[in-house]
């Protein structure tokens, strides 16, 4: 039987094939765990070159706002610390491997004909070595396929949550261009310069052009009054807005056509 194959119980009880020393640690952990498991968070961060942050740290982490962009961001950092805990995990495994082979590194004793004694008690060694050398293998393999699980189902809730926020975020930004702005400072504050320059470009159109645009954008004519009002008046911001309307027009190629 293989040491890699999960017990059915496991299985059946839906662990996805780990067993109870791969379920979450507990809530409370008695004094020494508690101290174990501190030091081996300690050496695996303090080798990572990742500082240990403060409960404060975390805590501001956490509340921190989400968007689309900060969710691209942990799930880069995600991608990173998962790559370089794995390069870890494997540099370990070989020092750990190295160290076994000088431990149990024979000596000359093996080779005497003759010593049945000491052929007996390497045999007995060499095969203590493989049954041990196959255990370490296989908790390393857990531990490495823990951390892949783990990293898995981190990775696609981010995912998920990030396909979510920008969906939210794209009705925000279509919901703000369909709105006309109102002032000259409305107009200045928008984020989209494509809705910045459609609004110029209706400010500029004939009555039957802007009707149409209203009609395609879902203003209002009263939406479109106040602005339109300001542009009228304000000679400087007719020429801003003329400005800005033909230098796009020289960059689109639809114009030179």
């Amino acid at each position: 039987m293989s040491l890699r194959r999960p017990p059915l119980a496991y299985i059946h009880a839906r662990r996805n094939g780990f067993d109870e020393s791969d379920a979450a640690f507990p809530s409370q952990l008695d004094e020494k765990d508690g101290i174990d498991a501190q030091e081996l968070a300690h050496f695996v961060m303090n080798n990572l070159g990742q500082p240990i942050p403060t409960l404060a740290e975390m805590k501001t982490a956490l509340d921190a706002p989400k968007n689309a962009t900060s969710l691209v961001q942990e799930i880069n950092t995600l991608k990173k610390e998962q790559l370089e805990f794995e390069v870890f995990l494997r540099e370990v495994s070989r020092a750990n491997d190295g160290a076994l082979d000088f431990y149990f590194q024979t000596d000359d004793l093996k080779y005497r004909e003759n010593d049945d004694e000491w052929k007996e008690h390497y045999r007995r060694l060499e095969k203590f070595q493989r049954l041990n050398t196959q255990l370490e293998k296989t908790g390393f393999c857990d531990t490495l396929e823990r951390s892949r699980y783990e990293y898995v189902r981190r990775l696609t809730e981010l995912q998920k949550r990030r396909a979510e926020m920008e969906e939210r975020e794209e009705m925000e930004r279509r919901v703000r261009e369909a709105q006309f702005p109102q002032s000259v400072r409305e107009y200045h504050a928008m984020s989209s310069r494509a809705a910045q320059l459609r609004v110029a470009r209706f400010l500029m159109a004939d009555s039957s052009k802007q009707d149409q645009m209203s009609t395609q954008s879902g203003w209002a004519w009263r939406q479109t009054q106040p602005l339109i009002k300001e542009y009228t008046a304000n000679e400087m911001f007719r020429g801003e807005v003329g400005e800005l309307v033909q230098v796009n027009a020289s960059r689109d190629p639809r114009s030179r056509a």
